[in-house]
């Protein structure tokens, strides 16, 4: 009886694998004509009332926009 279930457990284990990528999220990336530059991007935000902070990456130069969030935990 023990092997008849292992076997099932293995068999259903052997088939929920698969090795195929889901190609939805593929290409991800933007159009060339929709990308807008960092600082047409932080002057929205800004214009929108967030508060906004840039990192710049000393090695490769970019500039990250960072938003801030907040959280709230509601306890009972």
């Amino acid at each position: 009886m023990k092997r008849i279930i292992l076997s099932i457990l293995f068999v259903m284990l052997f088939l929920a694998c698969k090795t195929e990528a889901n190609n939805a999220f593929k290409n991800t990336e933007q159009p060339k004509d929709e990308i807008k530059s960092t600082k047409n991007l932080k002057d929205e935000l800004v214009a929108e009332g967030y508060e906004i902070f840039e990192y710049v990456d000393e090695e490769t130069k970019d500039t990250v926009l960072m938003q801030q969030y907040f959280i709230a935990f509601l306890k009972l």
